[in-house]
């Protein structure tokens, strides 16, 4: 009898590790987070283990759920720990294992996840290495979904960008197995390319960025930019009202009302309605060497009921809105702003980036919080970014504020207004003051 119990008891604790072993590797993935103790690197390499333990085991690969929770696993690494080195690692392994998921189920949703992540590695850390293998994957798995135009523009962005990288081969080979008409892409890039590099950047896009303190200190320039104007009339409300006579006036009212400030010279990149290129609109600032540049503008949008101000600040987008916005203001299609922000990726000055953001988001604040007092129903439509030409060229901290719908009936009617007009105008001028004053006391 005490030889049967003790053989139990055996039997017993060998079931109870053979369930805590399982535990160990299921339960383990399932956590949604790392536990709070530990760094990013033993996160990732806890991922990395219970990857290989699922991997070799033909009972758990076969489970889909396992392998959703591995991705769990990366994407809380990506999550919880946003400045690791182990971000772009995590983000790879997600995209890898989400495919993997679909080759499992033929449920293209994984296949949609895998691009996701993989473009999310490509757009946030274009200077790694592992960028170019995910630029080629979606590449791939965009061919399997049947959308050969996004798989030619992932592959061009590997030929591209990547010359010299290990896919560069392999991306030219798919591309080449395209249809012909794809061949045209590769022209629209290099076509956004020279465009750039007309613009007056060249050396000067690399030189020394000026400190808040420098920029403000014994003397500033301000460069207000009325859109459009000449045989460009830009957007016109549903009463034949042109948006490059009305931005036209704000600017005045706010160059007036910056004259006023001690120490701060104000250009205007046009005073009359004449016709002036983007890239001369930014040679103006960048010629008089201005601190800050404004370009003022009108929205406008197909549906009339539509309202409100937004302003925006250079950088990529993925948002449908900002890039409509974008290629009304660039006279150009969203499908050739998908080259120029190709492009992008490479020329931005992260610091330009944040300043004009800072620029936006105090300007913004202060033109909204005046408009609302004022009028009712005003919309707040937000800080955004997106790839405007006449924000590129400009090598100092730019903005652009869209301070009505010139579409909306009502909007438009104010906009005929000199009072109206003119509390535009204060909105603005508050905020660019305030920005300055906010810069001038963090550097004393």
């Amino acid at each position: 009898m005490e030889l049967l119990r003790t053989a139990v008891n055996r039997v017993g604790k060998s079931i109870l590790c053979a369930i805590t072993a399982t535990a160990i590797v299921l339960g383990g993935v399932s956590l949604a987070a790392p536990i709070k103790g530990d760094t990013a690197e033993k996160a990732y390499q806890d991922a990395r283990k219970i990857y290989y333990r699922v991997l070799g085991s033909t009972r758990l690969r076969e489970d889909p759920k396992n392998w959703e929770r591995i991705i769990d696993r990366y994407e809380s690494i990506v999550n919880s720990y946003p400045r690791s080195r182990r971000v772009p690692y995590a983000l790879y392994m997600a995209a890898r294992c989400s495919a993997r998921l679909y080759k499992d189920t033929h449920n293209t949703s994984f296949l949609l996840q895998s691009i996701r992540y993989f473009s999310r590695l490509a757009g946030e850390f274009p200077g790694h290495h592992l960028a170019d293998d995910a630029l080629y994957y979606t590449g791939k798995y965009y061919q399997k979904l049947g959308n050969v135009e996004k798989a030619a523009r992932a592959y061009l962005r590997v030929m591209e960008n990547y010359s010299s990288g290990d896919f560069y081969a392999r991306a030219r080979e798919q591309f080449q197995r395209l249809p012909k008409k794809f061949e045209k892409l590769e022209e629209n890039y290099k076509d956004a390319l020279n465009s750039i590099l007309a613009l007056p950047l060249g050396k000067d896009l690399k030189r020394r960025w000026k400190t808040a303190a420098e920029r403000f200190g014994n003397h500033s320039t301000i460069v207000i930019d009325p859109g459009h104007g000449g045989k460009d009339p830009g957007a016109i409300g549903p009463r034949g009202l042109k948006e490059k006579d009305v931005v036209l006036k704000i600017g005045h009212f706010l160059a007036d009302k910056l004259r006023k400030l001690p120490n701060v010279k104000v250009v205007m990149t046009r005073t009359r309605d004449r016709f002036l290129s983007l890239a001369k609109r930014a040679a103006i600032a960048n010629n008089n060497g201005a601190e800050l540049f404004v370009s003022i503008h009108l929205n406008a949008i197909a549906d009339p009921s539509f309202s409100g101000v937004e302003t925006y600040f250079l950088n990529l987008t993925n948002d449908p809105r900002s890039l409509a916005v974008a290629a009304k203001e660039n006279a150009t299609t969203k499908e050739n702003l998908s080259d120029l922000q190709l492009i992008l990726m490479d020329l931005l000055n992260d610091s330009k980036i944040k300043e004009s953001s800072r620029l936006a988001e105090i300007v913004h604040g202060e033109f909204f919080t005046l408009l609302s007092r004022r009028m009712r129903g005003v919309s707040n439509l937000g800080v955004k970014q997106a790839p405007f030409y006449v924000l590129l060229g400009a090598q100092m901290p730019c903005i652009m504020v869209e301070v009505a719908f010139i579409s909306n009936p009502v909007e438009e009617r104010r906009l005929r207004s000199r009072d109206y007009l003119n509390l535009l105008a204060e909105g603005i001028y508050k905020g660019i003051k305030a920005y300055m004053e906010r810069v001038s006391v963090a550097y004393r």
